[in-house]
């Protein structure tokens, strides 16, 4: 742990991540993006909460482009502070 017990940066990201989901398990609706997936989402007048399941990269592909079967990871959460912008990216 850093000062404070604080925890790493990984280690914060990761209880964000596991507040954030178990949030979205309760108010979050699935919508589909403009032209996109269908996601899990919550808004509000300050807040935007997108997650995400994301497609396996087909095997010709990863031959092709050299790239791991999970590459880019196949889940995501973005959260976004409206007035400063995405203030979390996790895959």
């Amino acid at each position: 742990m850093t000062p404070a017990g604080r925890g790493t940066k990984l280690e914060r990201a990761k209880r964000i991540q596991q507040l954030a989901l178990r949030f979205m398990h309760r108010n979050g609706r699935w919508a589909r993006l403009t032209n996109g997936p269908e996601v899990l989402k919550y808004e509000d007048d300050r807040l935007l909460i997108i997650f995400m399941i994301r497609d396996q990269i087909p095997p010709e592909f990863r031959v092709r482009f050299d790239l791991e079967p999970n590459d880019g990871g196949l889940y995501g959460l973005d959260l976004w502070d409206k007035p400063v912008g995405k203030v979390l990216n996790l895959v």
